[in-house]
């Protein structure tokens, strides 16, 4: 499949600069989500067609931050899974926007760990965090250049490779998740430890952004970027 030009700045537009290897990948998980299964055999009759996590156009910054938001949800909703209290002290069922900032109690203290919705959740995070995956690898190929001023380059560099470890580490607490999956019946602590752990990476990558954004303008804008002649 050929690259549209807005799929070179999936993300590679906001770090062309990036000097890290991209990081490794989460562990698939579509072998558990029939989601992800319906997406590998293309489309189903009478619904949307497929679309793969390449095909999605991630065109600046501001972009990259609606992805990260998307993330961050995920990990609050697995968070919210894994800590079901067995004793429910109120019969409304409030929604969780935020991961709370509070001590987790006892394995026994929660219900048993469903994996049917932690895969779910597995499911709609995983193709978001391989999406900025090979955004890393776009960049390494070095497709556009950025137009900052030269002095400039070195913070951009450091603030890239800064959000490239928040993605890496990303996959890392992922993995541990489908671990947690494959080989015990519960979990739950653990399961909720890595989906803190996630949201936390969320809010470091946040927080570069947001300032890149501030200091160089929104990356991916029409001429804020030049396209490298292959």
């Amino acid at each position: 499949m050929q690259r549209k030009a807005m799929s070179v700045l999936l993300f590679g537009a906001l770090i062309a600069l990036f000097n890290s290897a991209p990081g490794t990948s989460a562990k698939e998980v579509s072998e558990h989500s029939a989601l992800t299964s319906h997406a590998a055999s293309g489309p189903v009759k009478g619904k949307h067609p497929a679309v793969s996590a390449s095909q999605l156009p991630l065109e600046d910054l501001h972009d990259v931050g609606y992805i990260l938001q998307l993330i961050r949800q995920q990990a609050v909703d697995i968070y919210a899974e894994a800590t079901r209290r067995k004793t429910a002290t109120d019969s409304a069922v409030e929604p969780l926007d935020a991961i709370p900032n509070q001590p987790l109690l006892g394995e026994r203290d929660y219900k048993p760990l469903r994996k049917a919705w932690i895969v779910f959740f597995m499911g709609a995070m995983e193709p978001l965090a391989r999406l900025l995956d090979e955004g890393w690898r776009d960049a390494s190929e070095e497709a556009v250049e950025l137009k900052v001023p030269a002095d400039k380059k070195p913070v951009l560099d450091r603030m890239m490779a800064k959000i490239g470890d928040s993605v890496t580490a990303i996959n890392e607490h992922l993995n541990k998740c489908a671990d947690v999956l494959d080989t015990t019946d519960s979990g739950n602590i653990v399961i909720a430890h890595e989906a803190v752990a996630i949201a936390s990476e969320v809010s470091k990558a946040e927080q570069v952004r947001a300032k890149a954004v501030r200091m160089f303008g929104n990356l991916g804008e029409p001429g804020t970027y030049t396209r490298r002649s292959k």
